[in-house]
């Protein structure tokens, strides 16, 4: 991502995914707020005054690109140090899950997550049918 894939105004953040398939997805209040926060202070402080600017959004310590595998290996390993076996993917599924168990609209969480068709979110929408089961179960109806 690029300091210009953000939209502070809109609250929204431009994405690319797979095949550099782009989507805009929104971007709530606090978390445009932090944004705003790093992109004012801590990324200032984070770019390297020997290397040429760079428009990249996320730095690593040394003023160069924070790439996908570091997040990975990060999240992995605090995973390990509160006895979780966790990676970026497994943070993707949850707040996906926890999303449409929270009634959001499964082809708006298709669409956030960059998925072509409701199939690939049928592993996600079991878990809600399950869910709205144990919930049918316990009430008057179900019994």
């Amino acid at each position: 991502m690029t300091i210009f894939d953000i939209d502070i105004q809109a609250q929204t953040v431009r994405v690319l995914g797979k095949g550099r398939k782009e989507r805009h997805l929104p971007c709530g209040k606090h978390a445009a707020q932090t944004l705003t926060n790093y992109l004012k202070h801590a990324r200032r402080k984070l770019l390297n005054k020997d290397k040429p600017p760079t428009d990249t959004l996320w730095l690593n310590k040394y003023g160069e690109v924070f790439s996908m595998q570091m997040l990975n290996i990060i999240v992995r390993d605090y995973g390990r140090k509160v006895g979780l076996k966790i990676s970026t993917h497994t943070l993707r599924r949850c707040c996906a899950t926890h999303m449409l168990q929270n009634g959001a609209h499964p082809l708006m969480v298709a669409e956030m997550l960059g998925h072509a068709t409701l199939k690939n979110l049928s592993q996600y929408l079991q878990v809600t049918i399950t869910d709205l089961k144990n919930t049918h179960q316990q009430s008057n109806l179900g019994k």
